[in-house]
């Protein structure tokens, strides 16, 4: 089968894919640093309980500055994600 394009038309198809697949990695990617300890981002619980203290001893981190993190929700209603590298500082300083 031989199918003919100008150069223009298979740029436009290119395009096209290399977008329909950055919009797809972008979003597995946004997911999986919610959801998976494995990628290095861990929940305010998952971070007490591998230091063996409060969530709320946590928040007062976070709050203070002393504890690095990212929060993925609003001033009002915090959703802190806190990577292993920002315990490892936490635990080294």
């Amino acid at each position: 089968m031989n199918i003919n394009l100008s150069p223009a038309e298979v740029n436009a198809i290119a395009d096209q894919i290399s977008a329909s697949v950055l919009a797809r990695v972008t979003a597995a990617m946004q997911q999986a640093a919610k959801t998976s300890p494995a990628l290095g981002q861990l929940t305010v619980k998952e971070v007490a309980d591998q230091l063996q203290v409060s969530e709320k001893t946590i928040h007062k981190y976070l709050n203070e500055g002393k504890l690095r993190g990212s929060n993925l929700g609003t001033c009002e209603r915090p959703t802190w994600r806190i990577s292993q590298l920002a315990i490892q500082n936490f635990l080294d300083s």
